[in-house]
């Protein structure tokens, strides 16, 4: 006998996993299914990781427009699409790394990886609180989880506030309904290898000390259970008069590929790496220790290939391969890679709600949407696909002002060590110049060339003559020969001046002979120069 939900009393609880924003758009095509076959309204409770935190949110905050018309349902999604293209991480990224180089944000927590997370989704949820999660006969529970580094174990927010378990493992709640719903999806999102704990305070849930003493740090629920299955069938035990059809997890975990050649030598990588591990080896046991104990089970998993024998509207072999092994990141996804994974997501629970037989069969191609029609050619599609296996930097992108603003800082740190070799260089160049000047202006010169006599024109010799360059106290002397002559380099005069030649005198002095003192222009023809002989009084 098929169990298909004719009784309006029978409930659905669904699990999302975590991925990043794979995660986020896979689960968006499992919600337009569930709407589509009119089963969306009879989802009772929701439980949510990481990636899929990012899309629990938003429905919480928007389940009337998710339940409305076709357009109402559009708009509400085609905002998250919006949200997964603008480059989240990237954004933070730059943003942290102006604050690094700034300074004084840094110190101030302005622009902290975990500041600037809880931003980014305090905006897609229009400041929005924990009482957004709450429960009604309209309205299914959300539970937004976590994992503790403090206790090691789960936690999780809801429409009461923060929920954790003791050391006997017994829940404890800490109600603070007007808590930001931004907190709680930063917590369940921030991924291990690229952001810090969001610390959960007694001050930030405003309680008494008895009640929580401690400070816990929480991190991406997927490090306890990425599908966060364990805690839906936990709560659906503890639910009493709830008539569950069936649990529901949405797995956007992918597939687990190896990597020959990589040698992780590099911190990040390697910590990604080793988190996905655990991650997948995580969402291997779970559904393995849950399925059919108590409840029925279904799992619409986004790395099965579907056959067109099985899903005649599936896409291609090739485009599913590469859609389950597309990044699981915040960055900007592309219109090629949100198509793929809300096709995949849509055509998944078509057919893993059907086989489970809860959902419709929903004959032909029933996904009509104006996000989906896609123009590209196969093979360029497959391309994109292919390139979105990748995690790139994203450090610079033209349209964001942090670009800029991240160029400019970096121009200004790197300016004064710019400077070191680029002054050398400078000064190399003008020394050059000079002395290419210098040994043009010496070549023209040649020689220094003299004589001295007294008034009857006769040579003195052995008179000192000294040549005094400028303001210089020293000097270069010589002493005339027996004909009175002296000859002097115009290099060794010259040598040492770099401010240019300036005013020349030539000192001529001798025993018995008044001291001559002459200023003459640099040049090479011969200078005669007289003395007067010394008189006593």
């Amino acid at each position: 006998m098929r169990r298909r939900l004719e009784n309006g009393s029978e409930r659905i609880g669904l699990a999302l996993s975590g991925g990043g924003f794979r995660a986020t758009l896979f689960h968006l095509g499992v919600i337009r299914y569930l709407y589509d076959s009119g089963l969306l309204h009879r989802v009772q409770m929701i439980t949510a990781v990481s990636g899929g935190s990012i899309l629990a949110a938003h429905l919480a905050v928007n389940w009337n427009k998710y339940n409305g018309d076709q357009a109402a349902f559009e708009a509400a999604a085609d905002e998250l699409i919006r949200f997964t293209r603008i480059d989240v991480r990237g954004r933070i990224v730059r943003r942290w790394l102006c604050g690094s180089l700034l300074l004084f944000p840094r110190i101030f927590r302005w622009l902290t990886f975990d500041s600037l997370l809880k931003k980014s989704y305090s905006t897609l949820y229009r400041n929005a609180t924990l009482k957004d999660l709450s429960g009604s006969p309209s309205h299914p529970e959300f539970h937004i989880l976590a994992t503790s580094l403090t206790t090691g174990g789960v936690c999780k927010f809801t429409a009461e506030g923060f929920v954790h378990f003791d050391w006997n493992d017994q829940e404890r709640i800490i109600r603070n309904s007007s808590l930001p719903l931004s907190i709680a999806v930063a917590a369940s999102s921030a991924f291990p290898p690229l952001f810090p704990p969001i610390a959960v305070s007694r001050e930030l849930l405003n309680a008494d000390s008895r009640d929580f003493d401690k400070t816990q740090y929480l991190t991406d629920g997927g490090v306890f259970d990425n599908l966060g299955l364990h805690e839906l069938s936990r709560i659906a035990k503890q639910t009493t008069g709830t008539n569950w059809q069936s649990l529901v997890v949405s797995d956007a975990g992918g597939n687990f590929d190896w990597t020959i050649g990589n040698k992780y030598a590099l911190f990040v990588p390697r910590n990604v790496r080793a988190t996905d591990i655990l991650m997948d080896r995580v969402s291997k046991l779970v559904p393995s220790a849950i399925l059919g104990k108590d409840f029925p089970l279904c799992h619409v998993y986004i790395g099965r290939e579907l056959s067109k024998a099985e899903a005649p509207e599936a896409q291609p072999p090739e485009v599913q391969r590469g859609v389950r092994n597309i990044r699981t990141d915040l960055d900007s996804f592309s219109l090629a890679e949100i198509r793929a994974l809300i096709k995949q997501g849509y055509e998944e629970a078509r057919f893993s709600l059907h086989s489970c037989e809860i959902g419709i069969r929903l004959r032909g191609n029933t996904l009509a949407w104006s996000i989906i029609d896609d123009t590209q050619k196969p093979s360029r599609k497959k391309l994109e696909i292919e390139v979105a296996k990748r995690r790139r930097l994203r450090l610079f992108a033209v349209k964001d002002p942090a670009t800029w603003c991240l160029l400019l800082l970096l121009l200004i740190w790197v300016a004064p060590f710019a400077w070191i070799p680029v002054h050398s260089y400078l000064q190399a160049r003008v020394l050059a110049a000079k002395t290419l000047a210098f040994e043009n202006l010496v070549t023209k010169l040649g020689s220094l060339k003299g004589a001295v006599e007294d008034k009857a024109g006769n040579p003195v010799s052995g008179a000192k003559v000294s040549v005094y360059v400028g303001n210089n106290a020293s000097s270069l002397s010589t002493l005339t020969d027996a004909s009175g002559l002296f000859l002097m380099d115009w290099r060794d005069i010259l040598s040492g001046e770099s401010s240019g030649v300036g005013t020349i005198k030539i000192v001529v002095e001798k025993v018995g002979y008044l001291r001559s003192v002459s200023e003459i222009e640099p040049g090479n023809p011969p200078y005669v120069i007289v003395l007067s002989k010394y008189r006593s009084p």
